[in-house]
């Protein structure tokens, strides 16, 4: 990537995805402490980017993830600022200072910087950011000034290809694919576009709101658009505003200089599973959201032998939405559910029916079963991929578990044992 110039640091990318599987894949990119300050939000990609490495091979959920999808991690993007932080300061932007301020510390929220979330190119300079070089909002000299800018955009482009038109009130087609996540602290929010006006929604609201209110399921978060002061110049906007991709900031925590506990307790076991469900959702991420989480699967027995028949569960849920009082996302009764082998369906030749459980789908929470019959299986570890369908149609994301069918025992020799002592007194007669 592109570098913040001869006195920054450099902009470093991690990307994470299994190479079993050949490319493109759907692709989930991640940019934490664009502010500075916000100390927790570089920590919690960073253990996002642990679990999915820790979790390749062991866990199923994982394995399948990195499998079939791509995640692009930016845990520092503004390093440099960072660094000011770091010596305890309440630092917010970046490091520019030849913009016509010259505090070079923190006083009364005046200091020299570019605030680098208001200083992207879609938008920039629509309301929302300061024109004085020292506030802790400065928009900067222009649209994408700033090389941490011009890095995170750039390489945004090299991710996503452009689908949207370029009309604001041109939506991306309701099969765009890739979830964007900036993550800043703090407030407990989750926030979609637009972020430069709350007068005219974004096209692809819908899609956005559900797939927000999904997150706030996991993390317990507000949901919404225009809950916040408007921001113009922001990477959400522009990510989504420029290529279409459904895009969202997460405000964690409740501090910028986050305590250990609260981070531990609260903000990783809220927010991980959040993240997780970002990932899945990154193939059809205006689509699947819509549709029931796959939660419960289970099998019988995890190992078994060539042939031998074994049990598949799982509980469907098409309720899973929180929005912290912001609407209530409609749920359908299910009306569906399948499982298919060693490939998520979209891929898979065939996919095998889940009946439920009580006999009906009636309901918005349903119990599925099915038998399957493992003659032909190769022996090794399979992976089985669940999914449910609701009332109008919409099938939600897979879940997967782990199936072994075992090596077959090889054939028992027909020649008679001989015990060991007895060879050994054969032995000594022969060589008397």
């Amino acid at each position: 990537m592109m570098t913040a110039g001869a006195r920054g640091y450099d902009l470093y990318a991690l990307t994470i995805t299994s190479q079993k599987r050949p490319g493109p894949k759907p692709k989930l990119f991640i940019i934490a402490a664009i502010h500075a300050r916000e100390y927790a939000t570089a920590e919690l990609v960073a253990r996002f980017a642990e679990t999915l490495v820790q979790g390749y091979g062991n866990d199923p959920e994982v394995t399948w993830l990195l499998d079939y999808f791509e995640v692009h991690l930016v845990p520092q993007a503004n390093p440099d600022g960072r660094k000011q932080a770091e010596q305890g300061q309440l630092w917010r932007k970046n490091t520019d200072n030849d913009d016509g301020c010259d505090f070079d510390r923190v006083e009364w929220g005046y200091y020299y910087g570019v605030d680098l979330n208001r200083n992207s190119s879609f938008q920039w300079n629509r309301g929302g950011a300061s024109s004085n070089a020292c506030d802790e909002t400065y928009r900067g000299p222009g649209p994408a000034s700033e090389p941490e800018v011009q890095a995170i955009e750039a390489y945004a482009r090299t991710l996503f290809p452009d689908q949207r038109g370029p009309a604001e009130t041109d939506a991306a087609p309701n099969d765009a694919e890739g979830v964007f996540i900036s993550v800043h602290s703090f407030g407990e929010l989750v926030l979609f576009p637009w972020d430069w006006t709350d007068v005219q929604p974004a096209p692809n609201r819908d899609g956005l709101q559900t797939l927000g209110r999904k997150f706030g399921f996991f993390n317990g978060y507000k949901v919404c658009s225009d809950c916040l002061y408007n921001a113009s110049g922001t990477t959400v906007d522009f990510v989504y505003g420029e290529l279409g991709v459904a895009s969202y900031t997460f405000e964690i925590g409740n501090t910028f200089f986050q305590d250990c506990t609260t981070f531990e307790q609260d903000i990783i076991p809220r927010n991980m599973p959040a993240l997780f469900y970002a990932l899945k959702s990154a193939r059809r991420p205006y689509l699947t959201p819509k549709g029931p989480d796959v939660v419960l699967v289970s099998l019988n027995a995890d190992s078994i032998r060539p042939g031998e028949g074994v049990t598949l569960t799982a509980t469907l849920d098409d309720s899973r939405y929180f929005s912290g009082g912001y609407g209530e996302e409609p749920v359908q009764t299910i009306q569906a559910a399948r499982y298919t082998i060693d490939a998520p369906s979209w891929l898979a030749n065939d996919a095998w029916t889940m009946v439920p459980i009580d006999g009906i789908f009636d309901e918005r929470q349903e119990q599925v079963i099915a038998t399957i019959d493992t003659n032909g299986m190769a022996p090794g570890r399979h992976i089985l991929f669940v999914e449910g369908q609701d009332a109008q149609g919409h099938w939600g994301p897979p879940t997967a578990v782990f199936l072994t069918i075992q090596e077959e025992a090889a054939p028992e020799s027909n020649q008679p044992r001989v015990h060991a002592l007895q060879r050994f007194k054969q032995l000594a007669q022969a060589l008397q």
